[in-house]
């Protein structure tokens, strides 16, 4: 292996659907040079599962001391990591983990200077995000899975500050600095949503991957939800739901067809938008004259002002036709659950949910 590519991420820009896609293509990648390294949680991505990609333990490795998420007896996954990287007769490798943007600076570079010491070049890919959907999405994200009930504008206004990454600029000279601006590879988000598996086509070229013999059907993962699911669920986690209810409520919404990945969020206020902005006005106006050469990295937010939400999501007034497709999905889907206890159990034919013949 001569190159080693890191897909960093960016968290919210479809991670999981891309780590699905890239393990379910293992074998047709490596006929054409490029190595998914089965490390990890690749089986997951096999099985079409929501992960951390294969690079989830050597990310976890990599966290700063004190992280939640951190391994701290790493030597047997960084010793797994550069064993399989060493065994590949492939010219590239790839690694994928959007947990790779919290690295510890020092543990990141020390695992890249192992990898040059071996003969292997280090690159980094990823994809950015308007900042103000990125937010968002994480809103959902804690609304979805985290019994999350507070304000959207509140909780982008408080946490905005706090996420390095979405400082464009700067992160890009971080990783610059770590493996030299000829080796970084920055997509955006919204450039990529233009066709069907945009995002898989934007990081095929990237990598000068050809597309045919690829299988492309790959399923959503960790989807957004609708407006009235959101403001259904702000209001079920008043009463603390478990996460296999809210996995209920995407299920449900999939087979709708209201719930998709990369889907556009209008919640914020104008204010809100506009605050957003202008805080992170410079540090897109440098990414997009630096890297793309261009006078803007994304279409200015204040000017998407007049088709965000005015209303509040976790008051607003919902139809009694969303309270009847929210509700009655969830009873199906109880219902179901219920059989597969029943059949799990050996309950006799002819009982429970089982239908009779009237």
């Amino acid at each position: 292996m001569n190159t080693l590519v890191f897909h960093i991420g960016i968290p919210k820009t479809g991670s999981s659907a891309i780590q699905v896609f890239l393990a379910r293509n293992s074998a047709a990648l490596l006929r054409q040079g490029f190595d998914y390294l089965n490390i990890g949680e690749f089986n997951m991505g096999v099985a079409g599962k929501i992960s951390s990609g294969n690079g989830a333990y050597l990310a976890r490795c990599l966290l700063p001391e004190g992280a939640h998420a951190k391994i701290v007896q790493a030597e047997r996954h960084l010793a797994e990591a550069l064993k399989a990287i060493k065994a590949s007769n492939a010219e590239t490798g790839i690694i994928s983990s959007e947990m790779f943007v919290d690295a510890d600076p020092q543990l990141m570079g020390n695992f890249l200077e192992s990898l040059r010491n071996i003969g292997v070049r280090p690159r980094v890919f990823y994809f950015i995000r308007a900042q103000d959907q990125f937010l968002m999405s994480s809103y959902v994200q804690q609304v979805k899975r985290h019994q999350y009930t507070g304000d959207p504008n509140e909780f982008a206004l408080r946490v905005m500050r706090n996420i390095s990454h979405i400082r464009y600029h700067s992160y890009y000279r971080s990783m610059c600095d770590l493996v030299g601006a000829e080796n970084v590879i920055v997509r955006t988000f919204e450039g990529s949503q233009g066709r069907a598996d945009g995002l898989l086509h934007s990081i095929l070229r990237a990598l000068s991957i050809n597309a045919a013999g690829l299988e492309f059907g790959t399923p959503d993962v960790n989807t957004s939800i609708s407006g009235p699911e959101l403001k259904l669920m702000l209001a079920m986690n008043k009463f603390k739901p478990r996460m296999q209810f809210s996995d209920m409520v995407v299920q449900n919404a999939q087979l709708r067809g209201t719930s998709k990945s990369g889907t556009a969020h209008s919640l914020l206020t104008a204010e809100a938008l506009s605050t957003i902005g202008a805080f992170f006005e410079e540090e897109n106006r440098q990414l997009a004259s630096s890297y793309f050469h261009r006078d803007q990295l994304f279409p200015r937010m204040a000017e998407t002002a007049e088709s965000t939400s005015s209303g509040d999501p976790r008051t607003d007034e919902l139809s009694a036709s969303d309270l009847v497709d929210f509700f009655g999905a969830l009873i199906v889907r109880m219902d179901e659950r219920i059989a597969q206890l029943e059949r799990a159990a050996g309950a006799p034919k002819g009982t429970g949910t089982s239908q009779s013949g009237s």
